[in-house]
């Protein structure tokens, strides 16, 4: 996981794709442009343009990994920095 958190901030795709099982479920709960279930190794790498689309990242530092049987909760430390971008649609007059 942490191999995939280091291709995810160097921008490696390729890495991405190669790093995730067959089976893995990527899941963002939201309402936002980039929140939803990615499945598979095809469609995970789909997230990170959705989400540099609608997330200016300053810096990312992924800090703490737990792991509890199939899951991993990755948590984003201080010196994470996001800015948000407005949507187009949301700011058209």
């Amino acid at each position: 996981m942490k191999e995939l958190y280091g291709a995810f901030g160097r921008g490696d795709m390729a890495a991405v794709r190669a790093l995730v099982a067959e089976d893995v479920i990527w899941h963002l709960p939201g309402t936002v442009h980039y929140s939803g279930t990615y499945k598979g190794p095809s469609s995970v790498p789909d997230f990170f343009p959705n989400l540099y689309a609608n997330v200016g990242i300053e810096a990312f530092e992924a800090c703490e990994f737990v792991a509890e049987a199939d899951r991993v909760l990755v948590s984003v430390g201080p010196a994470a920095e996001l800015r948000i971008q407005v949507a187009r649609s949301m700011t058209a007059g």
